[in-house]
């Protein structure tokens, strides 16, 4: 084996073959030279050997040789840490207090030991929330990074209700009593009920898969529905997704044509009308009303996701549709757009991650439309022209008394609210922390309406002129 030290001759006999660069290593940690006898040797690159140090710890890591003033990438710590501490990282040779961590890189310049950093592992608080329910569930302390068993519910359901299982600050699949998670920081554990009753109705089961009650009624899924054409609600139908979801492989998911559709879904974040079907909307209003209900016990609602489109569409005179919880994210032609007379109301609820190619992310607003915001949150949208979070024009009207605009984007003009022929009057509420590639970070428009005692307009930026307004 050759090294630095110790060359092995290749060949004495270089006729007809050329100079040492047409002798190649198949060795990453030699190399082929020519020496002073004129013969073709292997020599090793000079290396440098790493040693872990478990310090504490149990298990073992083998040493490894790399060439001397080389890259090395530190890897993962394979010891297990000793009682009641964690892994903080890598010490390098004797520099104390320089530590690494797992992935960064160093250069090694010669024989070195590595050896693990250990932290004490604190407590992370593990709270339960009633979600409506009543009783009490005391917190309890856990170490960080450890795994923790979720208990048996002993919250007492609200009324018309049965437990489903826990969510774990509020994200993800509902777990049952005995799964484990693992705790990575304070952790809020919020009890779900599936509910059987909503605002004083009762609702029935509807158990298909791939289709959707045509009899007005009140209805909760058993399970998620596939639609192989778009679903018409032509009368009063109310409809709680239950953690389920609904596609439409062909067209628009729903389509109201002077029905009164009432949507609530009471599973956090879970439950969503989605679409999967490319330039159609989630939910289209021709004629009728459609409502995003929250329930007397809960405060979630249904989710409007649309990564091929537009998240809800309403245009006709008397159309009207109302957000009181839920939300609408997550689509790629404006989360709402409201055209030709219609309305729409948000009461509460988010509007959020839409974006568009052109104006409008959040709500893009035309023909005499009329959007107000009563409440909610309208925020993270983006726009490739103007209006990151709303946009109006075509003598539509936008009036803010209590919702809050914030931290949406645009290219050009009105990172918060765009108001290009059409009128924005803001009488309260909140619009802040917005961008504009253009002008007006905040706002900006031609017939604009702005009463500050009540309103707050702070922290906007626009590239161009006004950051606010």
């Amino acid at each position: 084996t050759p090294s630095a030290a110790s060359p092995v001759v290749i060949t004495t006999d270089l006729k007809n073959r050329g100079a040492a660069d047409n002798f190649v290593s198949d060795n990453e940690n030699c190399y082929v030279e020519i020496n002073a006898d004129g013969e073709a040797v292997l020599r090793g690159f000079p290396m440098a050997k790493l040693t872990f140090a478990a310090n504490g710890g149990m298990g073992t890591m083998n040493p490894v040789e790399v060439k001397a003033d080389s890259v090395y990438t530190l890897p993962a710590c394979a010891y297990t840490a000793p009682d009641k501490m964690i892994f903080m990282g890598w010490q390098i040779g004797s520099e104390a207090g320089n530590v690494f961590q797992a992935g960064e890189t160093i250069t090694v310049t010669g024989d070195v030991t590595i050896t693990a950093v250990w932290m004490e592992n604190p407590n992370a608080t593990v709270s339960f929330a009633k979600n409506g329910g009543s009783g009490t569930m005391k917190s309890v302390e856990v170490r960080l990074f450890t795994d923790y068993t979720l208990p048996a519910c002993s919250f007492t359901p609200p009324s018309g209700t049965t437990f489903v299982g826990w969510a774990v600050n509020g994200l993800g699949d509902i777990l049952s009593p005995g799964d484990r998670i693992r705790i990575t920081d304070d952790t809020v554990i919020t009890a779900v009920w599936t509910h059987r009753d909503h605002n004083d109705r009762t609702f029935t089961v509807w158990e298909s898969s791939d289709s959707l009650p045509s009899r007005r009624g009140s209805y909760y899924l058993a399970a998620d529905v596939v639609l192989d054409h778009t679903w018409e609600c032509v009368s009063e139908v109310h409809l709680c997704l239950n953690g389920h979801e609904i596609t439409c492989t062909s067209g628009d998911v729903i389509k109201v044509s002077g029905g009164d559709l009432h949507i609530y879904d009471d599973l956090p974040y879970i439950g969503a009308i989605r679409g999967a079907y490319p330039g159609c909307s989630c939910i289209s209003v021709g004629s009728g009303k459609v409502t995003l209900e929250s329930t007397g016990s809960s405060t979630f609602g249904p989710n409007i996701v649309n990564p091929y489109g537009c998240g809800v569409y309403a245009a006709g005179a008397g159309v009207n549709v109302r957000m009181n919880a839920g939300s609408i994210s997550g689509c790629t032609d404006s989360g709402v757009k409201v055209r030709t007379g219609a309305w729409f109301y948000q009461y509460g609820g988010t509007i959020t991650g839409n974006t568009t190619a052109g104006n409008g992310g959040g709500i893009n607003a035309g023909e005499y439309a009329k959007v107000y915001l009563a409440g909610g949150t309208i925020n993270g949208n983006t726009a490739e022209h103007s209006g990151g979070g709303l946009y109006v024009t075509g003598r539509g009207q936008i009036i803010n008394s209590k919702g809050v605009v914030t931290e949406n984007y645009c290219q050009e003009n009105g990172g918060g609210i765009c108001a290009d022929d059409g009128s924005f009057t803001l009488s309260g509420g909140e619009v802040s922390n917005n961008r504009a590639g253009g002008d007006g970070g905040g706002i900006w428009g031609s017939e604009l309406s702005l009463y500050n005692a009540s309103s707050r307009i702070f922290g906007n930026h626009a590239d161009g002129r006004g950051g606010g307004v």
